[in-house]
């Protein structure tokens, strides 16, 4: 019976085992890095998205705040001129210290820097036509300075509500016609 004997040189001793912890370690690191950008990725598309949706609410917000103003004042014993500087007035009381109908949406709960400025707009459909149909515009006009929120404006387009508003007496010919004064009919509501 032989026996094989087998000699390593001293040099060769554990240089595969060291070869193949660093090939280990340096996959692991890369694997780590690419794992954590989707991660980082994802969380800020899912911030992005959430801010999108507070923008959508707050421009809906003012719409309803304005509509809602509208049934609870009436507006008896006005034009439709006379309606639309009442319906601006009412976006105005949402923030008296802003100018030109923006209402400041704060989200103190994350950041003091995480805000939004809505604007809202009231014109005649058809100016002059007495019909008491309007058209509510809410734009975001300005931002705080949070990645998710910088920048808002240019990626959510205006909210646009046309709305048939009840003038009593009624001046002219007009779809809005049954109803009490201030109540409103939403026709469409579209984005731009």
């Amino acid at each position: 019976m032989f026996l094989i004997i087998c000699r390593h040189r001293p040099s060769e001793t554990g240089s595969v085992l060291i070869t193949v912890m660093i090939t280990v370690f340096v996959t692991m690191l890369l694997a780590a890095s690419i794992v954590n950008h989707f991660a980082v990725s994802e969380a800020r598309e899912i911030e992005n998205g959430l801010a999108k949706v507070r923008a959508y609410w707050a421009m809906s917000g003012v719409g309803d705040y304005t509509l809602s103003r509208a049934r609870s004042e009436g507006l008896d014993g006005l034009d439709d001129s006379g309606m639309v500087v009442n319906l601006n007035s009412y976006v105005e009381e949402l923030d008296p210290a802003e100018s030109d109908q923006v209402y400041r949406f704060t989200y103190s709960d994350i950041t003091a820097e995480y805000w939004l400025d809505i604007q809202g707009l009231v014109a005649e459909k058809n100016a002059g036509d007495n019909t008491g149909r309007t058209i509510l515009t809410m734009q975001i006009n300005d931002t705080g300075s949070v990645p998710a929120v910088s920048g808002l404006g240019s990626q959510v387009p205006s909210l646009i509500i046309d709305a048939c508003v009840m003038i009593d007496p009624n001046p002219g010919s007009s779809e809005c016609t049954t109803g009490v004064s201030g109540q409103s009919w939403i026709k469409d509501v579209y984005r731009q």
